[in-house]
């Protein structure tokens, strides 16, 4: 999966950049110490800001695939509240008998469940990559969000589909006749 990849990639470069870090103020620590020769700090203080820079630049890329799948998870999130919204209007005017209404609105809201989820997710991969940009050191590794669960009244749902991306936290409400 996609998602699942851009984890991977984001998780090991949040592991390495401190890494590379570390490893320069011990370097400089050394050479401050005078337990290195200042000819090996130079070899290796070079080996390290290159291996930084590919990794910032790796860091860059990823950045870019996040946004790509922040977009895609907005126009997810549009399209199945224009699903939502289009079944509750065929439920209004009597097009769909109540078993069918109640079993399609529990996967419509399971679906935007998922892609606020998965939107939080990016944006939090999103945040701890920009810190290490930075020079911010990040958390080992990313913490999933809690579960999220439909709370609020179907009309803060509706204020939110009208933003350019979903709601931070769902706010759905299941309204049954």
């Amino acid at each position: 999966m996609l998602l699942e990849d851009t984890k991977l990639r984001a998780n090991a470069l949040c592991e390495d950049i401190p890494l590379v870090w570390r490893k320069e103020q011990v370097l400089n620590s050394l050479l401050k110490d005078e337990k290195i020769l200042p000819e090996i700090y130079e070899s290796l203080h070079q080996e390290f800001d290159a291996t930084l820079n590919k990794l910032k630049a790796s860091t860059q890329d990823v950045i870019a695939e996040i946004d790509k799948q922040i977009a895609e998870c907005n126009e997810k999130f549009k399209k199945l509240h224009s699903a939502k919204t289009h079944l509750e209007i065929e439920s209004e005017i009597g097009e769909i008998n109540e078993g069918s209404y109640k079993k399609s609105l529990e996967i419509i809201l399971d679906g935007l469940k998922n892609v606020i989820t998965e939107k939080n997710d990016l944006e939090a991969l999103r945040t701890r990559l920009s810190s290490l940009l930075l020079g911010e050191e990040p958390a080992k590794t990313v913490e999933p969000v809690e579960s999220v669960e439909p709370v609020a009244a179907e009309t803060a749902l509706s204020k939110e589909a009208t933003t350019e991306s979903p709601p931070s936290e769902p706010s759905i409400t299941v309204r049954l006749k």
